[in-house]
């Protein structure tokens, strides 16, 4: 398995395992306080602070995944993995640091971190892009 299909697995395992986390969640509240299971906001703002960070950690993360997943499937339909391999893991890493920015705290300075992990996604995904396509005219 080359290092760009591990990152694109890596995403989305991440993404399940918050998914998972965000169901016992809200699994716990209907069972603790006997709250109905469809009455959730879906922004998550109607539960305790975590509840709504780790609703938003895990939009982040399908979110940004049409451009991280779809960067990374078009490296392999066109067989240019060679651009995305040296940075792939550097970018699921920044994207579980912005999760795990986002699950510890909402203050100020946890959203610049949140920011920075994020540009580094952005950053990375657009350098790979404009390889992809350069590589293909």
């Amino acid at each position: 398995m080359n290092l760009t299909i591990l990152a694109i697995s890596g995403y989305i395992t991440w993404m399940l395992v918050l998914l998972l986390a965000l169901e016992a969640f809200r699994t716990y509240l209907v069972i603790s306080s006997g709250r109905k299971s469809n009455s959730f906001n879906t922004s998550g703002s109607d539960t305790t602070e975590f509840g709504h960070r780790l609703t938003r950690a895990h939009a982040n993360c399908y979110e940004f995944f049409p451009i991280f997943g779809g960067t990374l499937i078009l490296a392999v339909i066109t067989n240019t993995t060679d651009i995305t391999n040296s940075l792939s893991l550097l970018c699921l890493f920044a994207r579980i640091a912005q999760s795990f920015t986002h699950l510890l705290s909402g203050s100020n300075i946890a959203t610049q971190i949140r920011f920075l992990f994020f540009t580094i996604q952005v950053g990375v995904c657009s350098w790979w892009m404009y390889q992809i396509v350069s590589t293909s005219f």
